[in-house]
């Protein structure tokens, strides 16, 4: 019998469909994702991701200090908004690419209430400043409403205190970070 269905499916004036992809509100609206991040090697980095329009998305990345630990040790988090430049779409798949703009945080013990803004003096634990990122992301979709997501980013903040966080180094702070996770 599976044979004689599977020959019915192979027969010519037979219709397939291919994958159509149905999210919640036609394109995707939220990711949690979980990877590494170039500052933060002592825990793994955690971000979410909310697109409130097709081109537009707001993102936050850290290791959760303050909020789902208080673990001492250095750390960088990231309020962002990001701009789509590209999109493609294949079967099963996407890809975009973005461009960011956010504030970033530097730390080196437990997590502060609020952002130390400007210049910091020696011994600081914690300094802020302005970034700038672009990022990569490829969607899978597992099912026609969520998918596996993995992004790829790279950028630079202007974080005058940086030096007196850290010790070393200057306001310019290099950060790269692979993310996946899923949406929906």
């Amino acid at each position: 019998m599976l044979l004689a269905l599977a020959g019915a499916w192979a027969q010519e004036g037979v219709v397939q469909q291919g994958f159509v992809r149905h999210e919640v509100a036609g394109r995707p609206i939220l990711e949690l994702r979980g990877g590494a991040q170039s500052t933060a090697v002592e825990q793994p980095v955690i971000c979410l991701e909310g697109a409130p329009l097709s081109w537009l998305s707001l993102e936050t990345c850290g290791n959760g200090a303050g909020i789902l630990h208080q673990q001492p040790g250095y750390d960088m988090v990231h309020f962002r908004a990001k701009a789509r430049a590209l999109h493609r779409e294949r079967d099963r798949t996407t890809l975009d690419l973005f461009g960011g703009l956010g504030l970033t945080e530097v730390q080196s013990t437990t997590d502060r209430p609020g952002f130390a803004m400007g210049r910091q003096e020696a011994g600081s634990v914690e300094a802020a400043g302005p970034s700038v990122a672009a990022s990569a992301k490829g969607r899978l979709y597992a099912t026609p409403g969520t998918y596996v997501v993995a992004d790829a980013s790279v950028g630079a903040a202007w974080i005058p205190g940086a030096p007196a966080v850290f010790g070393r180094g200057g306001p310019v702070t290099p950060f790269a970070s692979v993310t996946v996770g899923l949406g929906f």
